[in-house]
This record gives C-alpha cells, sequence and structure tokens, in this order.
C-alpha cells in the first residue's frame, strides 16, 4: 500500500476523512465560461502556469491546529506544498428558518456532516 493511502486510513481511523481524489492535467482542461449572454467553451486551463491542482483532499477537523497537522503529513508523504483552507459549513447543515421546508433525505446526515 502506498505512503497517500497509509494516510488515507490513518484519516479515516481517527473520523477525519470526507473525500479525497486526483485529476487530470490542466491541459485536459475545458473552460466554460459565461460572455454577452452566450456560453463560452475553450480548450485548455483557465489559467497558463507551471503550477495547478492535481487532486485534494477534503477532512473534517476540530479546528485549524488539526487541520494544519493534516496538512504536514500530506506534505510529508507527497513531498510537494499543501494549501490548507476552511470551507463554509453547507446550507443544508444550517437550521432552516422553515421546518416545512426540509428536504425529505437530510443531505448532511449522508454526507457526515451533521
Amino acid at each position: 500500500m502506498s505512503d497517500l493511502a497509509l494516510l488515507a486510513e490513518d484519516m479515516k481511523a481517527a473520523g477525519a476523512w470526507v473525500f479525497n481524489g486526483g485529476l487530470h492535467p490542466s491541459s485536459t482542461a475545458t473552460v466554460v465560461q459565461p460572455k454577452d449572454g452566450d456560453v463560452l467553451t475553450t480548450d485548455g486551463p483557465y489559467l497558463e502556469g507551471k503550477e495547478h491542482i492535481g487532486g485534494f483532499t477534503v477532512i473534517q477537523a476540530a479546528d485549524l491546529d488539526s487541520a494544519l497537522e493534516w496538512g504536514r503529513k500530506l506534505a510529508r508523504v507527497l513531498t510537494i506544498p499543501i494549501e490548507v483552507r476552511r470551507t463554509p459549513r453547507p446550507r443544508c447543515c444550517t437550521p432552516a428558518a422553515d421546518p416545512t421546508r426540509q428536504p425529505r433525505r437530510d443531505p448532511c446526515a449522508m454526507s457526515g456532516c451533521a
């Protein structure tokens, strides 16, 4: 098992892992962009550059220090810089003003953010 797979297993065992995945090279991207009331598609990345996102990992952490520690572990395993960012809490997980408008299936419970 690769070091990355072992780290993902550690994250799962700690209850931190939510999702991770790799991306194809940026050269395979297609940009979809609104322009003058139309939508244009262009082959190639939105911005030319030496660096691009090759993959991502989503974790659930109690605080920034915990998230940064997982980031450090990822940086050691992947030997590349890791950017750690917070995400806003999904709308589905905030109390609704009108409880009768709740979805039938609770997406937060399904995603584990509840």
